[in-house]
């Protein structure tokens, strides 16, 4: 079953993390409005498409060809057809994925760290 233009555009937009009000403002509209997109409620134009494409910072063609067998490639900020993958080029995906969740996470702990430290002076 093909998937609605509204429906793709909520997926890439969840792959991507983004909440429908973060749309909404910088479209310039109501999250109700953009609510109404996603849900097939109000027509989504070439120009409204693009628009959104360029927030959610991918191709609109990315928008129009999702499917449900892609995947995020959050090193390029891209994302890919899962299908189109090797086993060995899923794997690598898969490793580089844990080693950016692992640098995140790092990431974090040295913010909550030097926050506490900072906390413990005053």
């Amino acid at each position: 079953m093909e998937l609605s233009i509204g429906t793709k555009i909520r997926k890439v937009r969840e792959i991507k993390n983004f909440g429908q009000k973060y749309l909404a403002e910088k479209l310039g509209i109501s999250q109700s409005s953009y609510s109404d997109l996603e849900s097939g409620k109000t027509k989504v134009t070439d120009s409204k498409l693009g628009q959104i494409a360029a927030i959610l910072e991918v191709k609109i063609e990315t928008i129009k060809n999702y499917n449900d067998n892609m995947v995020f490639n959050s090193a390029s900020g891209t994302i890919e057809r899962l299908l189109n993958y090797p086993d060995e080029k899923i794997h690598q995906l898969y490793e580089q994925l844990l080693k950016e969740k692992d640098a995140q996470i790092y990431h974090l702990k040295e913010i909550i760290r030097l926050k506490d430290k900072g906390q413990k002076r005053s």
